[in-house]
C-alpha cells in the first residue's frame, strides 16, 4: 500500500467533514509513492516519536494533535517541530492528523478509551453527524473506587 491509499483509507474511516472548522486535519508530511512499512499512532509529532517509528522500521505516523496550529511563519532549528519535520523528512516518515474528527467518530477516541477502561459505551455526549463529542458509559460490573 502506498501512503496515499493510507491516507484515503483514513478518509474514509474518519472523514475531514467531522474535523471542526478551522482545525488541521490530513497529511501533514506527504510523502506520496512511498510503500507503506507500517504505522505509528501517537498524540503528538516528536522527534521522538518519529525516530521511534523509524527504530521499529516504520515510516508513517498517525497523530492527534497537529503538530503547527494557525500557521507557521518560520522554523528555528531549535524547536520541537523544526526538530520532529526533520526527522521527518530524513527518515522519510510521513505524518497524518486526525484531531477532531477522529474525537467524533463513531469508534474514535471516547469509544476507544471506554473499552480500554472496561466501559460500555452507551452514547456520545453530543450528538453530531454520525458520530458525536465524549462519551457516556458503564461499568460492566461494579467497580469499587477506593
Amino acid at each position: 500500500m502506498k501512503v496515499e491509499d493510507l491516507f484515503w483509507e483514513l478518509e474514509v474511516l474518519c472523514p475531514r467533514k467531522w474535523a471542526e472548522g478551522g482545525d488541521f486535519y490530513g497529511p501533514f508530511v506527504f510523502l506520496e509513492g512511498e510503500e507503506v512499512s507500517g504505522l505509528l499512532v501517537c498524540l503528538n509529532l516528536t522527534e521522538r516519536a518519529v525516530r521511534e517509528a523509524r527504530r521499529r522500521g516504520l515510516n508513517c505516523v498517525l497523530v492527534h494533535h497537529p503538530p503547527a496550529r494557525g500557521g507557521v511563519e518560520r522554523f528555528y532549528g531549535s524547536s520541537p517541530l523544526t526538530r520532529a519535520l526533520s526527522a521527518c523528512f530524513s527518515g522519510k516518515v510521513s505524518a497524518f492528523v486526525l484531531h477532531t474528527a477522529w474525537d467524533r467518530a463513531p469508534g474514535g477516541q471516547p469509544q476507544a478509551l471506554c473499552e480500554a477502561l472496561g466501559v460500555k459505551f452507551v452514547c456520545s455526549l453530543e450528538k453530531d453527524l454520525e458520530g458525536g463529542y465524549g462519551a457516556l458509559g458503564e461499568f460492566e460490573e461494579p467497580v469499587p473506587f477506593e
